[in-house]
């Protein structure tokens, strides 16, 4: 809770007058595709990154008329050397189980990589996207069809 929803709310609070005096501004957040589906034993995770769901879709509405929009990325497990160093033991997989499981949901049956989510991230900041909030992207390849 700290890291994923605490986190985002103390950065927000600490940008936010910025970007109101600015009349400008971008947040995005990130969230998880596991909010959207049968996530078994992650529970408090799923409720760190529900919230960050939550708080960006409230916060949408109470800056929007600042021309400040909030958004948020929800990936599938991603590639990085962070997710690697981690000993991942998930419902009895090995890692490199987990992401062979996490790419046989897919649409798209690659591992995700940072550069999948930093073109994203690229979009929602960008003017192409000035009336879009209060939305949260699934950028995890087809796992989440919503």
């Amino acid at each position: 809770m700290a890291v994923n929803l605490d986190g985002v709310f103390l950065m927000t609070q600490r940008f936010l007058p910025g970007m109101r005096e600015r009349g400008w501004g971008r947040i995005v957040n990130m969230a998880s595709n596991t909010f959207s589906q049968k996530t078994v034993g992650l529970s408090h995770y799923v409720a760190s990154k529900g919230g960050v769901i939550g708080f960006t879709r409230a916060l949408s509405g109470e800056v929007g008329q600042y021309g400040i929009t909030v958004n948020a990325i929800a990936p599938a497990m991603t590639r990085t050397p962070g997710t690697e160093a981690l000993e991942i033991n998930y419902a009895g997989m090995t890692q490199d189980e987990l992401y062979k499981f996490v790419v046989g949901k897919q649409a798209i049956p690659r591992p995700s990589v940072p550069a999948d989510l930093a073109a994203t991230l690229s979009f929602l900041v960008s003017e192409d996207a000035a009336f879009i909030t209060g939305q949260t992207i699934y950028a995890d390849g087809g796992v989440v069809r919503a």
